[in-house]
């Protein structure tokens, strides 16, 4: 996921000190890749962590979606909505042994995070595409 030589595999999805929370798209964007992993155990915190999470279902698809996959640290901000929609990257991880091939048949999967009413970030969407503003909030 993150730097292998750091002596804190997140410290690059929490720089400077920032809050091991979801008040920043990249802290929300690592805690929820380890919910997702985590499977029932972080259940509830994936749910809190996602945007309607009963249109998720058992978050299967999302598991088989990322497996092979590493959550890059780079966040992307949507031209539409940069102060409130963002995007990360998973990227094929050659340290999990599979080939593109291997995983799901998608080239890119991109992490989909809004900004909600609260202040925080939430996973709103994963997939190949990026979904505009309009998408998201019904703007």
């Amino acid at each position: 996921m993150a730097n292998d030589d750091s002596p804190d595999p997140y410290a690059d999805y929490f720089p400077d000190g920032s809050p091991r929370d979801n008040s920043l798209p990249r802290g929300a964007g690592c805690l929820w890749h380890l919910a997702l992993l985590g499977g029932e155990e972080t259940r509830g915190d994936l749910e809190v962590l996602t945007v309607h999470p009963q249109a998720w279902g058992d978050y299967g698809w999302a598991q088989g979606l990322v497996q092979g996959r590493t959550l890059g640290t780079e966040v992307t901000a949507a031209v539409d909505a940069p102060d409130r929609l963002v995007y990360m990257h998973f990227a094929h991880d050659p340290a999990a042994g599979l080939q593109p091939s291997d995983a799901e048949d998608v080239d890119e999967v991109v992490l989909t995070l809004a900004k909600v009413d609260d202040g925080d970030w939430r996973v709103w969407g994963l997939g190949p595409e990026y979904p505009t503003a309009e998408d998201v909030f019904l703007d």
